[in-house]
């Protein structure tokens, strides 16, 4: 086998799609324009070259057990591409990685969620097997550590738990391209209803009942209104939550592109990021809160020590307690009663991301990382 350009990197993921933001437009696209020659591995309909970038298309799998055997079929096309660098995205794939280290490949372990802490939540797996299933999880996890070159760790509360000197933060900001494709609005409910937003997966630990039953306490509030969009986990969640509670003033509009989603948020008023107080979540900074900070809305957020942090710095909106739908319920009336404050509220948020929380100095330190592996 002929030795691989010191440029060339091929990136892996058995889970997500290879157009992923971070993987493809926030890490790809920072290397592929910095002269790296980049291909990924990942979930497509067919083989493409996209932006610079060459995709090797996997088919989805139908099912858990399928996408774990593929990853002999990601090993055999990672060692044709002969890269200097392999750069993978999902546990399943530490075997591969570490037969990639075998090979005498540099390997990266981009980590991007809190793996032994999601499993404890995943609905079908049966509970009595979840701890179990955690603790291996977290022991394989940091037993193969000892083997890779560098982990790029996405949640900033598990960054030490990996080795100190080959492990960076890389945190999921938006890119300029995405700021750019928000519109910048700020409150215009002054008159008419006060939409509240929230986006992404519907699933009962990301809060959503929670929210529901605060909007059901302000039923003689008739400003406030709910709009939710995004995957519903499982599939009957949301049918059970319209036994439970009244959506006279609460709409689910379903699954849309992250595109179409960035550009709708100027139809709203505050966002919301109510999840359970669970580690995963107490310990990352959700994608979800920086897009409506720089959408000018001022948001409603878990009161978690680094959310705080971020509210509280940027006075950009309110923290309240998980599960406390009185307490979220309050925090909506304020703002749907005080729009000028909420206005000043999305005018922080978005100057905040524009000076601090966005990809510009992610993109910088992943860089650094590659630089310094490429000269190794």
């Amino acid at each position: 086998m002929k030795q691989p350009d010191n440029k060339k990197i091929c990136v892996l993921t058995s889970v997500h799609s290879a157009l992923d933001v971070r993987i493809f437009a926030k890490e790809a696209l920072t290397l592929s324009k910095n002269g790296y020659d980049v291909s990924i591995i990942g979930q497509n309909n067919n083989d493409e070259i996209r932006d610079g970038i060459k995709i090797i298309a996997l088919p989805k799998p139908k099912t858990r057990l399928n996408r774990f055997f593929s990853t002999l079929k990601i090993l055999r096309l990672a060692v044709r591409e002969n890269a200097k660098i392999y750069h993978f995205h999902d546990f399943e794939l530490i075997p591969a990685a570490l037969a990639l280290k075998v090979f005498g490949k540099k390997v990266i372990y981009d980590i991007h969620e809190d793996n032994s802490d999601t499993i404890l939540f995943k609905y079908w797996l049966k509970k009595f097997l979840r701890r179990p299933v955690s603790f291996l999880i977290r022991l394989i996890e940091m037993a193969s550590c000892n083997f890779f070159d560098i982990m790029i760790v996405a949640p900033p509360g598990i960054k030490e738990r990996f080795p100190h000197k080959k492990t960076i933060l890389v945190i999921n900001y938006p890119t300029q391209d995405d700021i750019d494709k928000i519109k910048h609005v700020h409150n215009k409910a002054a008159a008419g209803p006060f939409k509240f937003i929230y986006q992404g997966a519907i699933m009962p630990v990301k809060g959503i009942e929670n929210i529901i039953a605060a909007v059901n306490l302000l039923k003689h509030d008739k400003r406030i209104e709910l709009d939710l969009y995004g995957k519903i986990e499982p599939s009957a969640y949301v049918d059970e939550l319209r036994k439970k509670y009244n959506f006279d003033r609460i709409s689910y509009l379903g699954f849309l592109n992250r595109d179409k989603l960035l550009r709708i948020l100027e139809e709203y008023d505050a966002g919301l990021v109510i999840f359970d107080a669970i580690s995963n979540y107490m310990n990352t900074l959700p994608i979800k809160l920086f897009e409506y900070m720089a959408a000018g809305l001022p948001v409603i957020v878990s009161d978690f020590p680094i959310w705080r942090e971020i509210i509280d710095e940027a006075k950009c909106g309110i923290c309240v307690k998980p599960n406390d739908p009185a307490m979220a319920a309050d925090a909506m009336r304020h703002m749907a009663a005080h729009p000028q404050e909420c206005m000043q509220m999305g005018i922080n948020g978005r100057k905040a991301v524009e000076e601090k929380y966005n990809w510009k100095k992610e993109g910088e330190k992943l860089l650094k990382v590659y630089d310094e592996l490429t000269r190794q």
